[in-house]
């Protein structure tokens, strides 16, 4: 801002030989109210930066939350495939198992029943 100069005095009243205008007063009034405004929006913008720079900080850490969670959900199910596959394969071979079991079973019951006894004197 200028320093007032002649122009924008008068040497009519007291103030040290010098009056002040009145237009120079409202310019004056004028300059510290547009500085005022200017300060006021940049406050305001900067605070409307802060709060989307918060908002886009949330939403990205709510998408990378997502990518987890959903990390987390695929490594479960993988998880459980491989536990039930595991499962069959043993319940598999435990049947395979006991179904041999029997046959052996039948099969040596045959023989039993098939033998003739002898006379061993």
């Amino acid at each position: 801002m200028s320093s007032p100069t002649n122009d924008d005095l008068t040497t009519n009243k007291e103030c040290e030989g010098f009056y002040l205008e009145e237009d120079f007063l409202l310019k004056l009034e004028g300059e510290r109210l547009r500085q005022q405004i200017e300060e006021n929006e940049k406050i305001q913008r900067e605070w409307e930066e802060s709060i989307m720079k918060k908002k886009e900080d949330e939403e990205h850490q709510l998408q990378l939350d997502k990518e987890a969670a959903s990390s987390i959900l695929a490594e479960e199910a993988t998880n459980d495939r491989e536990w039930r596959e595991q499962l069959k394969k043993e319940e598999d071979e435990e049947y395979k198992f006991f179904w041999n079991l029997v046959v052996i079973h039948i099969r040596y019951s045959d023989l039993i029943s098939n033998m003739k006894p002898t006379n061993v004197f």
